[in-house]
């Protein structure tokens, strides 16, 4: 894969689909070795499984059907490797060290609380008269938003976790989060939903759809705000309003733009910034944790940096002169990494 990549050449579909397969029947094995058939959160897909008229007449007989683990268990593993496909699975165990019955758990609560399959099938609804790079950028986006989501619960969250406590847990939050993100956002992060939903609209997508896939890169941001609302215990409102605020005064959104910048479709290249922008979202959420200590969630932010201008001038003057150069790379963001830590070490 990182000689084709250097050599800008695409894997036929043949190969990928041999791929595909091998990546089905590895996480499946790695499911059947755990009790997540059993759940009854996953009752829903065996029910699934069987035309609408037979769900209603032979429940019983379905839910205690002979087959009935190896039918979820393939349904799910279907539908995740379909959705993120095995190499960014293969990331998210190696980065985070997680069980394949966790990583499935944790899928099950991010497409729940942001209607991904709804989202998705919308998408492939398309017709032909919708270009296929417009597509693959949408499912970019649904893409961006399940892997962000797996990673977050797995690596906040204790497991095993009850699907259905959690979604109860962030269910109502995430919805509010959602229906009143125009309240909490920058100007510039609602300019940049703006743009992308025009854009879609443009390409023939209508305007629901496409601004429903426009906010879920800013959306997966509420995990990090019901959590720090909660280790705060400030409201969630003031929280969200706080977390922006600090992307935008302290340049994160920003270096996180660059990064989408510099990716290119080369293997190490796209793992790296992921993980820089990882670590971006780490930074901020600490940023705010420190900012609602010192002052609670209405902290004027110009009040704590002038109190604390003798450890804030070193990061704010190093990007000065990161603004100051024509372009950025990997390092540049790198190092302003390392100086946003290196503020945050002194409280």
């Amino acid at each position: 894969m990182h000689k084709l990549a250097i050599a800008k050449e695409k894997l036929t579909r043949p190969e990928l689909a041999v791929l595909l397969s091998y990546s089905k029947m590895t996480f499946y094995h790695q499911l059947q070795n755990t009790k997540i058939a059993k759940e009854p959160f996953f009752e829903k897909i065996l029910l699934d499984y069987f035309p609408k008229a037979m769900q209603q007449k032979f429940k019983n007989e379905i839910l205690n059907h002979q087959l009935r683990e190896e039918i979820i268990l393939t349904v799910i593993t279907n539908d995740i490797v379909n959705k993120l496909n095995g190499v960014i699975l293969n990331n998210i165990r190696n980065e985070t060290a997680a069980l394949a019955c966790d990583i499935a758990r944790s899928y099950a609560v991010t497409c729940e609380l942001f209607n991904v399959n709804k989202l998705w099938q919308e998408v492939e609804a398309l017709g032909h008269d919708i270009q296929h790079e417009t597509k693959i950028a949408m499912f970019s986006e649904i893409n961006k938003v399940i892997r962000r989501g797996v990673f977050w619960f797995i690596r906040n969250l204790e497991h095993p976790i009850s699907i259905d406590k959690v979604i109860s847990s962030y269910q109502n939050k995430v919805s509010a989060f959602t229906k009143n993100i125009t309240k909490y956002i920058t100007k510039a992060a609602n300019e940049k939903i703006k743009i992308k939903a025009q854009s879609f609209k443009d390409a023939g997508i209508n305007a629901s759809l496409g601004n429903n896939i426009a906010k879920l890169d800013i959306l997966i941001s509420g995990f990090d705000i019901s959590h720090l609302s909660n280790k705060t215990g400030e409201e969630f409102e003031d929280i969200a309003r706080l977390y922006f605020a600090v992307g935008n005064k302290f340049f994160i959104d920003w270096l996180r733009k660059w990064c989408d910048h510099l990716l290119t479709e080369a293997y190490w290249n796209r793992l790296a910034l992921q993980s820089l922008k990882d670590d971006l979202y780490n930074k901020q959420r600490e940023l705010v944790l420190t900012l609602a200590k010192a002052g609670g969630a209405n902290i004027i932010i110009e009040d704590w940096l002038h109190k604390n201008q003798e450890h804030v001038k070193i990061y704010f003057n190093f990007i000065e002169d990161l603004k100051a150069q024509e372009t950025l790379d990997m390092n540049m963001v790198t190092l302003a990494i390392k100086k946003l830590n290196i503020l945050l070490q002194h409280f």
